[in-house]
């Protein structure tokens, strides 16, 4: 589940992510002792790892920091033609097509609008990316003051 108000993914577990979530604070948590490094550059750091949402939904969880600040969340479903062989689930650009019609029905279902969708503390929308064949949902959060 995303909040509308905050952007704070909602995880099973009562774990929120969000812009106030510092890097610090996610590796501390039970979700970021079970994270993977995803990306590593500088300041610039994410991590994946499996999640229930609050909704009962499972999702490839990615988060980005800048530093300690949360960027962004992106979100890819283990709903949808995930067989567990590869990071992202399916190899086939139908297959990632069927999984990003299913971000865009779920996040117009959880926020109440299609995306793109811009609210005070930053956007959401789903995306289909050819060159690495994957689709997922990016959250990303407005720096303070912007």
């Amino acid at each position: 589940m995303i909040d509308k108000q905050s952007g704070d993914v909602i995880l099973s577990q009562g774990i929120r992510l969000g812009a106030s979530t510092t890097r610090s604070e996610f590796l501390a948590s039970a979700l970021g002792r079970n994270a993977k490094p995803f990306v590593r550059n500088g300041p610039y750091c994410s991590y994946r790892v499996e999640a229930e949402l609050k909704g009962g939904e499972r999702f490839l969880v990615i988060p980005f920091f800048h530093s300690e600040r949360m960027d962004a969340v992106w979100l890819i479903s283990l709903e949808v033609g995930y067989t567990g062989d590869n990071e992202f689930g399916p190899e086939s650009e139908q297959a990632e097509l069927d999984r990003k019609e299913w971000h865009d029905r779920w996040l117009a279902s959880v926020l109440g609008a299609s995306a793109p969708v811009s609210f005070a503390w930053g956007s959401a929308l789903s995306v289909f990316e050819p060159r690495s064949m994957s689709s997922q949902i990016v959250i990303r959060y407005r720096e303070a003051g912007q």
